[in-house]
């Protein structure tokens, strides 16, 4: 049986905020943890960094879920005239 994933109350929030091509490329990278720990990965580390975002993950085996628990967006510099 495959892992779930979950996304929390916080990590949906900014998610929205996100463009749709960064939404579809951290779902990806959620995608791919998932797929390690259905094929027995045990080690999956707390946080994940992808594209300037910073995901913050939670596993329960037991349940076989994998939690989206929060997104720190990555901040965008202005442009500074010279």
């Amino acid at each position: 049986m495959s892992y779930r994933i979950e996304v929390g109350n916080q990590a949906r929030s900014v998610l929205e905020t996100l463009s749709p091509h960064l939404v579809l490329r951290l779902g990806h990278a959620l995608a791919a943890v998932a797929e390690e720990l259905t094929f027995g990965e045990e080690d999956v580390p707390p946080f994940l960094e992808l594209d300037g975002c910073m995901l913050q993950l939670s596993v329960d085996h037991q349940e076989q879920l994998l939690k989206l628990v929060a997104v720190e967006a990555p901040v965008l510099l202005a442009a500074v005239p010279a």
